[in-house]
């Protein structure tokens, strides 16, 4: 959650399709999103209702959401992070490309990466057409990331509708992130690239 007055810091993804992907990229699945939108539970006729179905065993939610502030500490440094419509797209197509980390999950970022535990079956960048069609994200920002995972544990299912883990966390790396800083942040980027 974003917290005012606070420095800002713009986390830039670049993607270049002759790359090498040698980054490790994984996501978690987690209680509080960072984009503090919780996933959205289809039902068996595949309608977004907040309706649990154990038959779907199917979530939908952001994966990121583009130009949202989230509220970061390392420290004692405080500070808000976002990442504009191209970054997000990026970290799309990378995680994408690279194929394996789109099914590497974890939980509450545990570092217990495992592909057992959900699969994507269907990803979209959010446009005002989405909107319509699905009146839930109309209070999301257009160019974020938009994931739906099948569950395919049926014990983690049952963590997700008890509401142990409501939403989808990625894992980026810091060495893949450009940062966009003035002078007086450079405490704050010195600490983002020493962790």
């Amino acid at each position: 959650m974003e917290k005012e007055n606070l420095p800002l810091l713009n986390l830039n993804i670049d993607y270049n399709e002759n790359d090498i992907d040698n980054e490790t990229l994984g996501l978690s699945f987690v209680n509080i999103p960072a984009s503090l939108t919780e996933w959205l539970k289809f039902n068996s006729q595949n309608n977004f209702q907040f309706k649990l179905d154990d038959d779907e065993q199917t979530v939908t939610g952001p994966m990121f959401r583009a130009n949202f502030k989230i509220y970061r500490k390392i420290g004692n440094q405080e500070f808000n992070v976002q990442m504009d419509e191209k970054s997000v797209k990026n970290l799309c197509f990378k995680m994408m490309k690279n194929g394996s980390s789109i099914n590497k999950i974890d939980l509450n970022h545990n570092g217990k990466f495992s592909n057992e535990y959900a699969f994507l079956f269907e990803s979209f960048i959010l446009t005002d057409k989405h909107k319509i069609d699905i009146p839930e994200f109309s209070t999301i920002e257009n160019g974020s990331w938009i994931v739906s995972y099948k569950i395919l544990n049926n014990e983690l299912w049952n963590e997700i509708k008890a509401g142990k883990f409501n939403g989808i966390s990625p894992e980026i790396p810091f060495e893949m992130i450009k940062v966009e800083k003035q002078n007086e942040y450079s405490n704050i980027i010195n600490i983002l690239y020493s962790t």
